[in-house]
């Protein structure tokens, strides 16, 4: 009744899609865009979709905390987070959760609790490896709070790839620890990056290689090194 939030506007070219499917929900007016974080393939049609609009992000919570649009939800919404903010929009409590510095400096989880749904951004890629560099225990303290914090029939969306389970989202944080175990103790033996992705310490896993290509193995063996090689 209060129109529509949209959570990130997607990556440009992508607006006659999110309009048709707008148009398929009632084409309320958006009121509201949360981004997950400021990549441009999450907020690329955010002036073209909502220019009328309010848009939250990562970089702008004081704003709304001063206007009184958003406020402290430690009353309301325990986390095992240090900051959670709330807001209502059309009889619903909607929190958001600063996660930054792994992804992005504006990483954001949006939670809603009535729908038992968290939005994770980019810090859940649920079909690669995280797309993170030199930041993997802090990452995975992260995934750690999330299935802390979370009830467990809460639906987990993730920046891209297919929806999660807590149970898919456990088996996902299992897996990882797994494979930093292995590079660990590569490492170990004196192993450096290039020999690591030579010896396919990881190739168990390359089914993760297919969804972001990018996001490999090859990519996340040199994560885990540079994040544990740190002083």
């Amino acid at each position: 009744s209060e129109g529509t939030l949209l959570i990130d506007t997607g990556q440009p070219g992508n607006e006659p899609m999110i309009t048709e499917t707008l148009n398929e929900l009632g084409n309320k007016e958006i009121k509201f865009v949360i981004n997950t974080h400021n990549h441009g393939d999450h907020t690329g049609n955010n002036k073209s979709l909502a220019a009328n609009a309010t848009i939250i992000d990562g970089e702008n919570y004081n704003k709304f905390i001063e206007n009184g649009t958003l406020k402290n939800c430690a009353a309301t919404i325990k986390t095992k987070f240090n900051k959670c903010y709330s807001m209502s929009f059309n009889d619903t409590e909607i929190g958001l959760i600063p996660t930054p510095g792994t992804h992005s400096s504006s990483d954001m989880f949006i939670y809603f609790p009535k729908q038992g749904l968290a939005h994770l951004g980019d810090l859940l890629l649920t079909q690669s490896f995280p797309a993170i560099n030199e930041t993997v225990k802090e990452y995975m303290a992260i995934l750690e709070s999330a299935i802390a914090t979370f009830p467990e029939d809460t639906l987990f969306v993730g920046g891209h790839g297919k929806d999660f389970s807590m149970q898919d989202l456990k088996e996902y944080k299992v897996m990882l620890n797994k494979t930093i175990e292995i590079t660990l103790e590569e490492m170990q033996k004196g192993k450096d990056i290039f020999q690591m992705r030579r010896a396919g310490i990881l190739d168990k896993y390359s089914e993760y290689n297919n969804f972001l290509y990018w996001l490999n193995t090859n990519f996340w063996i040199g994560s885990i090194y540079n994040s544990y090689s740190q002083k």
